[in-house]
């Protein structure tokens, strides 16, 4: 027992060294680690998996490797009072009403950094590149213009 822990806290400590790594944990949420019967392996089942998932596969990043090439994001329009986000890209975010308080007071140009939040609900985070504070947010589709 004493082996497979320290064997399990050797990996864990060396393996930030190692480069860009997946960790179940925080790849995720438990209601998927629930879904796909991962919450059911054994600790050292669980390091075995993510050392076979990055060995076989690359991590992708919420932010698509194009939006990374093209101009950086930024907030462009605050609606309904932070309900929703609009940025840059044109794309629309409904913002948690937990983080009203929060998204309410973002005013454009915002530099935004889109990353994987733990929520299903809401399942990324809108970052202030320049404060670092965030909101939980999910993607919408845009709401029609109104008619004249």
């Amino acid at each position: 027992m004493r082996i497979a822990r320290f064997t399990c806290c050797a990996f864990l400590l060396t393996a930030p060294l190692l480069g860009e790594m997946a960790f179940l944990d925080s790849v995720m949420s438990k209601d998927e680690q629930k879904k796909t019967g991962v919450d059911t392996l054994t600790p050292r089942q669980k390091i075995e998996l993510e050392i076979w998932l990055n060995k076989n596969f690359q991590l992708r990043q919420v932010a698509t490797t194009t939006q990374a090439k093209e101009q950086p994001l930024f907030l462009s329009i605050n609606i309904d009072n932070g309900q929703k986000i609009e940025l840059t890209d044109g794309s629309i975010w409904e913002v948690d009403p937990e983080d009203y308080p929060t998204s309410q007071i973002w005013i454009s140009p915002i530099p935004i950094k889109v990353v994987p939040s733990n929520n299903t609900d809401y399942p990324f985070l809108l970052v202030n590149k320049t404060t670092g504070v965030s909101i939980k947010v999910r993607k919408t589709e845009a709401q029609p213009s109104p008619t004249p």
